[in-house]
C-alpha cells in the first residue's frame, strides 16, 4: 500500500507465548486510503476491518 494506492494485507495468528500458530491468510483487495484494523472478541476470535 502506498500513497493513493491499494495493496495486499497479510496476517498471522500467534499464541499466548508469541509463537506462530500456523493460522494465516492474505487478501489483495485493500482499497486506497484504507487503514486495516483488528477487533478481538472475548472468545479470542478476531475480525480484520479495512
Amino acid at each position: 500500500m502506498a500513497w493513493n494506492q491499494g495493496g495486499t494485507l497479510h496476517w498471522q495468528e500467534y499464541n499466548q507465548r508469541r509463537q506462530p500458530t500456523g493460522v494465516h491468510g492474505s487478501t489483495g483487495d485493500i482499497p486506497a486510503w484504507s487503514r486495516p484494523a483488528v477487533v478481538v472478541d472475548r472468545q479470542g476470535s478476531f475480525t480484520i476491518l479495512y
